[in-house]
């Protein structure tokens, strides 16, 4: 990307111009970086399923790579704001050398966030990753995520401790049926709900109903949430077996 300009004025006015330009850009790639990493989650359970281990440890390495280049993303961005900021209040024969700016400013967050930071706070806090990492648990095994990183001794560093998330649609009312996710917010709802709920808007989006958030649900943000609809049916299972009617269960965050 270029972030030189010509003369004082035009040129801090050209390069606000295309920061604003690259701020929208980023924010397409953060989205389809998400999608992408829901994406694996589903490709996930079908290898740990298939009992094909080799395949879900590079799938592993894939979500960390995704997670990095998400993070990197994030940085480029809080630059190019911070940046921003900068051209607003500069002068217009500010001599400042925005190009070196960008990139030793995103060196050196990168190299911070790579050298001194954990595994655990670089991947086990990403929400994504661990819940492409709860999925495969899930697999084979019940109850909640153990340790993913065994290195990380401290109680703060290990389990970040168990949520309640509610099994029933915010929409219809009832426990999730082919439970599908928004890209944009993280939220889930019954396919068929969502579907209904976004049409009656007549705009071919809606806002999410879910209090206090402001994003907006559209038929083409939707990702089914098979980690979900797994919880379901173990929950059914569950209340078949105890006659147990709770609508929560423990989930690791």
């Amino acid at each position: 990307m270029s972030l030189q300009g010509t003369s004082p004025r035009r040129g801090l006015t050209s390069i606000s111009s295309k920061l604003n330009k690259v701020l929208g850009d980023t924010d397409g790639m953060q989205t389809k970086i998400t999608r992408l990493m829901n994406s694996c989650i589903d490709t996930g359970i079908d290898l740990e399923e298939a009992d094909e281990e080799a395949q879900v440890d590079m799938l592993e390495t894939s979500m960390r790579t995704l997670v990095d280049l998400q993070k990197r993303l994030d940085i480029e961005k809080d630059t190019l704001k911070g940046m921003r900021i900068q051209l607003q209040a500069s002068q217009p024969d500010s001599d400042v050398d925005w190009v070196a700016l960008y990139d030793e400013t995103n060196e050196s967050t990168w190299a911070s966030w790579q050298n001194d930071l954990s595994e655990h706070e670089k991947y086990g806090k990403h929400p994504v990753y661990r819940k492409f990492r709860e999925a495969l648990w899930s697999v084979k095994n019940d109850g909640p995520l153990p340790s993913m990183f065994e290195e990380d001794g401290d109680d703060d560093e290990v389990v970040l401790g168990a949520q309640k998330i509610s099994l029933y649609c915010p929409l219809s009312r009832q426990l999730f049926d082919n439970p599908m996710q928004s890209s944009e917010c993280g939220h889930s709802f019954s396919k068929s709900a969502v579907i209904s709920y976004i049409r009656q808007q007549n705009q071919g989006e809606a806002p999410c109903p879910v209090p206090g958030c402001d994003a907006v649900l559209k038929l083409a943000t939707l990702l089914p949430n098979r980690l979900l609809a797994r919880k379901v049916d173990n929950h059914l299972i569950s209340a078949n077996d105890k006659d147990n009617d709770n609508e929560y269960e423990e989930v690791d965050e």
